[in-house]
């Protein structure tokens, strides 16, 4: 069964403009989380090479996961992005 547009679509403020974007999927709200959740646990720490390697696995995976998302949806890509980091560092609490 299709899903209606208007519950794919979603509307964001950014910098106090109203934006209407392909509703991101859980999917890039879940790998943006571990990016940000890995990078907290890499800058923990003294550097190593090791130590970022799952922060910079993690932003990599996310990032191919946004083209790949755009390129489906047809939404443009740092459109999309804007809108998952938005969703996951700064949720709108009347979304909780």
């Amino acid at each position: 069964m299709a899903v209606p547009l208007s519950e794919q679509l979603v509307t964001v403020r950014v910098w106090g403009a109203a934006l209407s974007v392909a509703k991101p999927s859980d999917e890039l709200i879940r790998l943006f989380r571990a990016a940000v959740e890995a990078e907290a646990e890499a800058t923990s720490k003294p550097y190593t090479e090791e130590g970022w390697a799952p922060w910079r696995q993690a932003a990599e995976a996310f990032q191919r996961a946004v083209t790949a998302e755009a390129e489906l949806t047809g939404e443009g890509r740092g459109k999309l992005e804007q809108v998952v980091k938005k969703a996951v560092l700064h949720p709108d609490p009347d979304d909780a």
